[in-house]
């Protein structure tokens, strides 16, 4: 089983034992808190009409950051109302007792993509939503920093001017002031989708992104990069526009043919999450 604690959302997965998926998303929540997560689980999970207390393992996706043993909630610029809160008190109780594995949410996410679209050489998948995370895969099999992450993509320091934005970590310039959705919607509105499918080149949304992504062919060298997430479908109608200012002078260290594209899927991290389970089990 997997599951994602989105921003305003949580997406449920069972893997079959044939190998299919099955998965779930919860109604929208707007103030996320431990018993507001716990009831959005127990519905993604009924749409699937699926036991709690039957998964062999689960992979769990959680906002911020964990303490030491990864068991409590310290930080989540997204999800302030989960500060402070264990593993266990976000869960069902049927699903306390099952053996578990939290994997950070775009790690999990890249996992999920690489299943949707298997690719050979190196992936990298930019998961953009709320915020922006990033998950580096060589053929398949994830490339860590520190066992859990690539970096923390979304603070990366794309400063277009002096009086750059400033994100919700309260960094200047990070790659979230320009491109999370609570900046983009900050600019165009509720729904910004409209507006960033006519972004242009002089704009500094497509130019921040641009930037980040040539910082990541000069850092990563990846064969292919996908954007994922809400946001990252919204540039889908942008990537020719996006592409053509990242080749711009771009590094010859990167990857002569390297391919972008949008990965349209919500469930990528419950869909990784839970593949990642499964392989704990087999371990």
């Amino acid at each position: 089983m997997g599951v994602d604690i989105g921003g305003g959302s949580i997406k449920a997965c069972f893997t079959l034992p044939d190998g299919s998926q099955r998965v779930g998303i919860s109604t929208p929540y707007t103030d996320a808190s431990p018993e507001s997560v716990r009831t959005a689980i127990e519905d993604a999970c009924s749409s699937l009409d699926a036991d709690l207390s039957s998964p062999s393992a689960m992979g769990l996706c959680l906002p911020g950051v964990l303490d030491d043993a990864r068991e409590r909630v310290q930080y989540a610029a997204n999800l302030p109302g989960l500060i402070g809160a264990s593993v266990g008190s976000l869960l069902p109780e049927p699903l306390r007792a099952v053996p578990r594995r939290v994997v950070p949410d775009a790690l999990a996410a890249g996992v999920g993509a690489w299943l949707r679209e298997p690719v050979s050489g190196r992936l990298l998948v930019l998961v953009m939503g709320t915020g922006v995370g990033a998950a580096l895969l060589d053929s398949k099999r994830p490339v860590t920093l520190d066992g859990v992450g690539c970096g923390h993509i979304g603070q990366l320091d794309v400063s277009l001017t002096d009086d750059a934005p400033i994100g919700p970590d309260a960094g200047r310039g990070s790659l979230e002031a320009y491109v999370g959705l609570p900046a983009l919607r900050a600019r165009f509105g509720d729904d910004p989708a409209p507006l960033i499918a006519a972004l242009d080149e002089p704009d500094q949304a497509l130019r921040a992104l641009a930037r980040a992504i040539r910082i990541c062919h000069a850092v990563f060298t990846p064969a292919h990069i996908r954007l994922a997430g809400g946001v990252g479908a919204m540039f889908a109608p942008a990537l020719p526009r996006l592409r053509s200012l990242v080749e711009r002078d771009l590094t010859l260290v990167a990857s002569e043919r390297w391919s972008l594209a949008c990965v349209d899927d919500l469930t990528l991290a419950a869909r990784g999450c839970a593949h990642m389970a499964g392989q704990s089990v087999e371990a």
